[in-house]
């Protein structure tokens, strides 16, 4: 079992989503970067689809009461446990009393936090993922709270005394990578049409940024105002 001691309601249980139920209103939800997510859990010799921790809001803390093993993934932040300093994109092994701490972080958004076993929680629709709107899924249908108590699956994970993970280089190489601006493939919706040549020109052909107004269902862009027919 670990124990939730410094958090935010950003912070919530993911997994890698419940696809195939759009049709009833629910979203396929799940962490928002799964790749880092499943990653952990590999490191681990978990399913990749294993509940973990995503940690939007830092500074993040927990602690241990069994002697367990974590990888850290996401976001490049100052990862300790106890005294010890740990990289990020790591695993290594946390005794029962020690604090797992996760500071702001240096580049990236979320951090996840992943457990040999991973999460022992009912699933909901075939997933742990926590869906906030509807309030099912996860911890309660909430994000996580100071107090939160959760129950991890039993397993047998053996790392290296310093444990496993990849190197700062690559990591970073990778950080540097995603910086710059990256192309997307689009399909035009119901609505295109109903946009001036000009405005779809601009929306096929015009860098845009991501704001902050984002959830799991999708990304509000700033960049060019498109204009409607008239």
């Amino acid at each position: 079992m670990i124990e939730i001691l410094t958090t935010g309601l950003p912070n919530t249980v993911q997994d890698l989503g419940r696809p195939g139920h759009l049709a009833l209103g629910v979203s396929h939800g799940g962490a928002m970067d799964k790749q880092a997510l499943a990653i952990a859990n590999l490191m681990l010799g978990n399913d990749p689809s294993a509940a973990g921790i995503e940690v939007t809001l830092h500074p993040f803390r927990l602690r241990a009461h069994i002697d367990t093993a974590v990888a850290i993934t996401g976001a490049d932040c100052a990862v300790s446990i106890g005294d010890r300093p740990c990289p990020p994109w790591w695993a290594m092994t946390i005794r029962a009393g020690e604090t797992l701490v996760l500071e702001a972080p240096r580049a990236g958004a979320r951090s996840y936090i992943a457990f040999a076993g991973g999460i022992d929680l009912p699933p909901v629709m075939g997933s742990r993922a926590t869906d906030v709107k509807g309030g099912f899924g996860g911890f309660a249908g909430r994000g996580l709270s100071r107090g939160d108590r959760l129950a991890l699956k039993p397993a047998q994970c053996r790392l290296p005394a310093g444990g496993i993970g990849a190197a700062l280089e690559e990591r970073r190489g990778a950080a540097d990578a995603l910086a710059s601006a990256i192309e997307l493939r689009v399909l035009p919706a119901a609505e295109f049409d109903a946009f001036t040549p000009e405005a779809q020109a601009a929306f096929t052909g015009s860098e845009w940024r991501i704001t902050d107004d984002a959830n799991r269902m999708g990304y509000r862009l700033a960049g060019e105002t498109l204009s409607l027919l008239s």
